[in-house]
């Protein structure tokens, strides 16, 4: 038992170093490990009194907030289906027309045809 706190406590002691040899260099890596120490010890202490008044004052805005964020991106989604259907129904339309238009000329080559072959 007694060994195996030593071993523990000395790495404990050692882990600062071994990090720091890990991350030399390596920026981005320091900065996940920091951030990550710092999420492990948020989630690990207590929230101070000033922390929890703090969250409680700003509860109410940030669900305004989240509350207009989904009222505006409804209103998007609903603009942008409009204007989609919109722009199908013009899609339809050119097709349509573009159809009626290579049909009136296959007519007249096929009359153009006709024509030159009983003139000849």
């Amino acid at each position: 038992m007694s060994e195996a706190t030593s071993a523990v406590k000395e790495a404990v002691t050692d882990a600062p170093e071994q990090i720091r040899r890990q991350t030399r260099g390596n920026p981005i890596a320091a900065g996940l490990i920091a951030f990550g120490g710092g999420l492990l010890l948020g989630t690990i202490l207590p929230g101070t009194r000033t922390e929890r008044d703090i969250a409680h004052r700003i509860e109410p805005s940030v669900s305004s907030a989240v509350a207009e964020a989904r009222e505006v991106a409804s209103d998007v989604r609903e603009d942008v289906k409009e204007d989609a259907e919109h722009a199908m129904e013009e899609v339809k339309k050119t097709a349509s027309e573009a159809g009626e238009h290579l049909k009136d000329d296959a007519k007249d080559a096929a009359e153009r045809t006709r024509d030159t072959t009983q003139s000849s």
